[in-house]
């Protein structure tokens, strides 16, 4: 961690950053093509000019904050520095992530790793879409399940079942990650971890409180536009023949029984 050269590469991913951050500035008018479809589109549903259950809630929140406090041209200066902070986040939570299942790596494989995966970052973050904010929030969501599983309790399992909120708050296909979460917990309270009855049930327990925010979440969206599935992903399934459900038994249940 003190060798110059991965000091050197952790400065030009933080100027990276820092330059992913004030590009707007100098942008002028033609930084909001730079955007995604779909991030105007959840602009507008932030804006109430659409009806829709298609858009990311913690997305959708900090346009709506960012569209009511900032100036148009400020408006997208503070989007690009969300975005960049989630870069942040993503690269600190990735090596976090690295070292909590201690593999051990070089400096130069650890500057590896960080420019792939910023590269990686900024290409899905520069269409302005929630997926830039879903990559953090999945290692946030993994690492509070580590935490979890390493101490189990009822506060562990209330804090790994609010980072999955989070998660699943931020885009809704991180639905994907939560289901190998499940597979992860079932492993690790299979009878080969000598861990208690009681604390198996504590942090059961602890997880369900944990994921009310979104469960209560999908209950509004059922009550509210008939489906927790968003339109878009309904409208694709649709166009390819195959039900959400169906596409869900495909891509993670038959892979298992097979």
């Amino acid at each position: 961690m003190n060798n110059k050269t991965f000091r050197i590469g952790a400065s030009l991913c933080g100027l990276a950053l820092l330059f992913f951050a004030i590009f707007p500035l100098t942008a002028g008018e033609l930084l909001p093509y730079h955007f995604h479809e779909h991030f105007y589109n959840t602009l507008e549903i932030a804006r109430g000019h659409v009806v829709s259950n298609d858009f990311s809630l913690v997305w959708r929140g900090l346009l709506s904050v960012f569209d009511n406090l900032c100036g148009e041209h400020i408006f997208f200066t503070a989007v690009y520095t969300v975005l960049a902070a989630g870069g942040a986040a993503f690269l600190f939570l990735l090596f976090k992530l690295l070292n909590k299942l201690n593999l051990s790596l070089t400096d130069g494989e650890r500057f590896a790793v960080a420019a792939f995966a910023l590269a990686f970052y900024i290409k899905t973050a520069a269409s302005g879409t929630d997926a830039a904010l879903a990559m953090p929030a999945v290692l946030f969501a993994a690492l509070a399940l580590l935490r979890a599983l390493e101490k189990p309790n009822i506060l562990t399992g209330v804090s790994a079942g609010l980072a999955v909120s989070l998660m699943l708050l931020t885009r809704f296909d991180t639905l994907g990650f939560a289901i190998t979460f499940a597979l992860v917990f079932y492993f690790q309270f299979n009878g080969k971890e000598p861990v208690s009855y009681k604390q198996f049930f504590l942090l059961l327990g602890g997880l369900a409180v944990g994921l009310l925010p979104a469960a209560g979440f999908w209950l509004w969206e059922k009550q509210t536009f008939g489906t927790i599935v968003p339109m878009t992903v309904q409208s694709w399934t649709q166009t390819q023949g195959s039900s959400p459900l169906q596409m869900a038994r495909l891509l993670f249940f038959d892979p298992v029984r097979h």
